[in-house]
């Protein structure tokens, strides 16, 4: 689990809470807030493990960290495909997550 801030183009703090799943390293639940409450927080919790799907124990290792920075499912690196091309934002996540790809200058 994590949470953690973003900061927005508004100048604003965003609050990211994440919850992955150690085994494959894949996303269990994240949701995003400018106004974090315990209440807030406690229902994220909520929604991570609905029901008994808790788990027993908690892992605490820094995963992008551990990963080298990489992503948990990997891509491979891309080369510029010519001297013209730009970097791209293309929205994920409902905006939160950003997937960056080379483009060709039009």
């Amino acid at each position: 689990m994590d949470l953690f801030t973003v900061p927005t183009v508004s100048c604003r703090i965003l609050y990211r809470f994440v919850v992955i799943k150690h085994g494959r390293r894949d996303v269990r639940h994240f949701n995003a807030t400018f106004n974090p409450t315990a209440a807030w927080v406690i229902q994220q919790l909520r929604e991570a493990f609905p029901y008994d799907t808790a788990t027993r124990h908690l892992i605490f290792d820094r995963t992008h960290l551990g990963l080298g920075k990489d992503t948990p499912t990997g891509r491979p690196v891309t080369p510029r495909p010519s001297p013209m091309a730009e970097v791209v934002a293309l929205p994920r996540v409902g905006g939160l997550h950003p997937r960056y790809e080379w483009r060709d200058a039009a």
